[in-house]
């Protein structure tokens, strides 16, 4: 899902493509994932971001020439717990 805390929400502010309610009508951090999975009767194992080219090249417009470069850099953010989407691995 994407992530609501991520650098690229917060630098693109309104223009962030993951704020479109038709396709995401819920948005989570990674403290409100894990307690919604909490609450829902899973054990959370895991909860990470990932890097997400699709946030920064459709908000900004840029071609997909660019898609190398924004995944480096979404990796990074995503190393720092930042990135674009989060990705959760849980149990019951």
């Amino acid at each position: 899902v994407p992530n609501a805390a991520s650098v690229q929400a917060r630098w693109l502010g309104n223009r962030w493509l993951h704020w479109d309610f038709a396709r995401h009508f819920w948005h989570f951090t990674p403290p409100t994932l894990t307690r919604l999975l909490r609450r829902a009767g899973f054990r959370q194992v895991r909860c990470y971001t990932w890097p997400n080219t699709a946030g920064w090249q459709r908000s900004l417009g840029l071609s997909p020439r660019w898609t190398p470069f924004l995944f480096l850099l979404d990796a990074v953010w995503a190393g720092l717990g930042k990135g674009g989407v989060l990705r959760a691995e849980v149990r019951r």
